[in-house]
């Protein structure tokens, strides 16, 4: 039986911290790397761009399409190693107290590959009913581009309000601005601030997993009972 509740997740910065790459910033950086120096400096200069927040989505979907070309899995496996180095594969376990609470997805901007891979090697794939964001393409092995049915930001909170009309209540997890509409178009919308420093947006904000999946599992049991 479906549940009624969904609680869909952001993948980069909220699963996981980051450190101080995401996992797109971090494939480009390993790509990079294999090249030349002007591109591995062309390379530095777009994930740089990036992490200081200077890209738009599309611009940054440009970068990510020019400078993940010619990736190999040998690197989508060490991109998710490292990123997993700095997680906390513990906490991360928490979130098995919603299942058969809520159905789960992975709802992101970012690469599916990416989160899918993730969520396999901590153990946590099993909870996650769907991901939804871009699907790298391969040519002979290694990667040629991508496509992506959340190519902005407007088209998480598109999926939001679709998986309204499947669910009673649609709850959602981010980390920052990229996911201010997804966050207000749900029933609940909860920040995962690893740093814990004050951000501009009038979230409910927590530190850690284990801290969203109380939080969350309490809005399930307050909104069961207001059926």
């Amino acid at each position: 039986m479906r549940s009624d509740f969904l609680v869909a997740f952001d993948f980069d910065g909220t699963l996981y911290p980051l450190a101080p790459y995401d996992s797109e910033e971090l494939l480009m950086h390993l790509n990079g790397m294999r090249r030349g120096k002007l591109w591995q400096k062309r390379t530095k200069q777009a994930v740089r761009r990036d992490m200081n927040g200077q890209n738009d989505m599309p611009t940054f979907n440009h970068d990510y399409k020019i400078y993940t070309k010619g990736a190999t899995k040998g690197m989508i496996e060490k991109d998710i190693e490292r990123i997993i180095s700095h997680t906390d594969g513990k906490a991360l376990q928490e979130l098995h107290s919603l299942e058969g609470k809520a159905t789960l997805v992975m709802l992101s901007c970012g690469t599916t590959d990416l989160a899918r891979l993730f969520a396999e090697k901590t153990g946590i794939a099993t909870l996650f009913s769907g991901y939804y964001g871009k699907t790298l393409t391969f040519d002979e092995g290694t990667v040629s581009g991508f496509t992506s049915d959340v190519p902005d930001t407007k088209a998480k909170a598109d999926h939001i309000r679709l998986w309204k009309q499947q669910y009673r209540h649609v709850f959602s997890v981010g980390d920052g601005l990229t996911d201010k509409e997804m966050l207000s178009s749900s029933d609940y919308g909860l920040l995962i601030r690893y740093d814990g420093k004050p951000f501009p947006l009038d979230f409910p904000t927590v530190q850690d997993i284990p801290s969203a999946v109380e939080r969350l599992s309490e809005k399930i049991t307050a909104f069961s009972s207001q059926a």
